[in-house]
């Protein structure tokens, strides 16, 4: 058999014993690679080789550029809810929300439920059964953006291999005037640049439309960072 060169991990099946006692090997595809020194084995969920050899390159890759760091396999739905309250305190919001948005989540999942776990599929059960307890489909999908987000600031931080895609339901209870960063930022963009900064004020400072657009040079400080409402 020809050796893989080294650095570029390897491909196993792994033996168990069947229940006559005789050893056989695993129809699934193992990887092993190492990332910092550590060696991380993990399922490809694949009996196909080469989907399994795609799927350890994509994982070299990552970890090669620095996407993928070495912690990555023992991210959990915990480990998300952390990162997305402490970007809550960064940023001056009120942390307590994520742990609001993450209680039916947790109770889904589980705790210790890694992130690889979180798939698309499973999102869509967790739909299911918060429509069978009579959530409506704007709550439901305000727990799913916090899901999202907390996924996106891991995937930036080298902390899960990937986002999985997020189903969003039809809403037929839409509150108005409040969305949360994530639509924000989806709306901003298909805004006229020019028209970008004015709703990025009005975002985060919570004034009103004639407000904004009637302020005056005079009224901002920018050597103390403060802009006065007259």
């Amino acid at each position: 058999m020809k050796r893989r060169p080294y650095g570029t991990g390897g491909l196993y099946r792994p033996k168990y014993r069947a229940p006559d006692g005789t050893a056989r090997r695993m129809e699934t595809w193992w990887l092993a690679y190492r990332i910092s020194g550590k060696l991380i084995r993990e399922s490809t969920r694949t009996t196909v080789k080469a989907q399994a050899e795609r799927i350890l390159r994509q994982k070299l890759e990552a970890a090669g550029t620095g996407r993928l760091g070495p912690e990555a396999h023992r991210t959990t739905i915990a480990t998300l809810e952390r990162i997305l309250a402490d970007d809550y305190d960064v940023n001056g919001r009120d942390a307590t929300r994520v742990t609001a948005k993450f209680k039916n989540l947790r109770s889904f999942f589980g705790d210790d439920c890694p992130a690889r776990g979180i798939t698309t599929d499973r999102l869509v059960g967790y739909q299911k059964v918060r429509r069978e307890n009579g959530a409506a489909c704007a709550t439901i999908n305000r727990d799913m953006a916090a899901l999202r987000r907390a996924f996106r600031l891991a995937a930036r931080a080298g902390k899960v291999e990937a986002v999985p895609h997020f189903p969003m339901l039809q809403e037929d209870n839409v509150r108005r005037g409040f969305i949360e960063e994530d639509e924000f930022e989806n709306l901003r963009t298909k805004l006229p640049e020019w028209f970008q900064p004015v709703v990025t004020f009005m975002f985060w400072t919570g004034w009103r439309r004639f407000e904004v657009l009637s302020l005056e040079w005079r009224s901002v400080d920018m050597k103390t960072g403060v802009v006065r409402l007259e």
